[in-house]
């Protein structure tokens, strides 16, 4: 999960909204950056973090009894690939190709220990490819849509948006040029604009919990599902 401390409290984005973010953006990506496979490409966008991950997948609280971040998450190597192995395992009943564009991108994410396990991996995306006669050029482009949109969503979900007159990259992955995000006069302009129309909005949903920390996971589990779903919006435009 994301987790950010306001005024309010603990503010919680599930891995799970931020890959539905994610796919938020990437319907509204260019029709050019639409290529083959573009129905897989999507769900793999939206599964590249299944439930699975939300709150069954390592602590939820730290030492002091604190909602855990993501990013402060502290797991072992066999931690991880018996977290790669219940995705991959899970997400192969939704399409092959789906599966193997998730595994290519938690490749990205965890190159050590891939490599370590190259075979066992990297058949999946072999399979694919091979069964659905897709070049591995034509698959890294599909790709490039899951780690675009990944990151300009974790952008949002972490609160990382630039302050005003303040830019930063997003990533060069869609087609090898740098994009960037900045904000002019409290207006959010990515550039160059890749997507289909000259102002697009999303969203994202969250739960403010009060309570500064918890007892244990339980007790947070129950104030989690208790508090009200929130959402709120973005736009962006290309100028």
């Amino acid at each position: 999960m994301i987790v950010k401390n306001t005024n309010n409290g603990w503010k919680i984005i599930t891995q799970t909204g931020h890959a539905f973010l994610a796919a938020q953006l990437a319907q509204n990506l260019a029709e050019k950056y639409k290529r083959s496979f573009w129905l897989e490409t999507l769900l793999a966008v939206y599964n590249h973090e299944t439930l699975e991950t939300d709150f069954n997948s390592g602590s939820i609280l730290n030492s002091k009894g604190m909602p855990l971040d993501f990013r402060e998450s502290k797991v072992s190597n066999a931690d991880v690939i018996k977290k790669i192995d219940t995705m991959v395992e899970t997400v192969v009943y939704r399409s092959t190709i789906v599966n193997a564009l998730i595994t290519r991108h938690l490749k990205f994410l965890h190159e050590d220990i891939f490599e370590k396990h190259k075979d066992k991996y990297d058949t999946i995306i072999e399979t694919a490819l091979e069964n659905y006669k897709i070049k591995k050029a034509e698959f890294e482009n599909m790709y490039s849509v899951l780690q675009f949109t990944d990151r300009l969503s974790l952008i949002i979900c972490c609160d990382e948006l630039p302050k005003t007159d303040r830019k930063i990259e997003i990533n060069n992955v869609l087609n090898g040029e740098s994009i960037f995000i900045s904000n002019q006069e409290e207006k959010y302009v990515i550039s160059p604009w890749p997507f289909n129309q000259k102002e697009i909005s999303v969203y994202n949903e969250f739960r403010n919990m009060k309570s500064a920390s918890f007892s244990n996971e339980k007790e947070f589990m129950e104030e989690y599902h208790n508090m009200k779903i929130e959402s709120y919006s973005y736009s962006f435009n290309s100028k």
